[in-house]
């Protein structure tokens, strides 16, 4: 009974080291996905100021309402077209409100 009780001890003792090798695996491959994410997402915010920012140069200029329109139009279709764009700030305001 002494060999069998000590071989179920060593038994549950491997399986709770390989649930702890499993979670801490599982945790890394998270975090490493969250840093991902939240780096893309960074890349998209900057994107987006820069876009404002750059827009807002345009309009501040001594231009006639014709050729800043047709700049930020430009400006716009280089960030990706207006529809990139108004998603990418859905898409920030969606992540946000949560």
């Amino acid at each position: 009974m002494a060999v069998i009780h000590a071989s179920r001890g060593q038994v549950l003792d491997d399986m709770t080291q390989m649930l702890l090798r499993i979670s801490r695996k599982i945790e890394w491959k998270s975090e490493q996905r969250l840093t991902e994410w939240y780096q893309k997402r960074h890349n998209k915010t900057d994107a987006l100021i820069r876009a404002f920012r750059d827009s807002l140069k345009v309009l501040g200029t001594q231009a006639d309402p014709a050729q800043k329109m047709s700049a930020v139009e430009t400006l716009f279709a280089s960030h990706g077209g207006t529809e990139s764009l108004a998603q990418s700030c859905e898409e920030h305001l969606r992540v946000r409100a949560d």
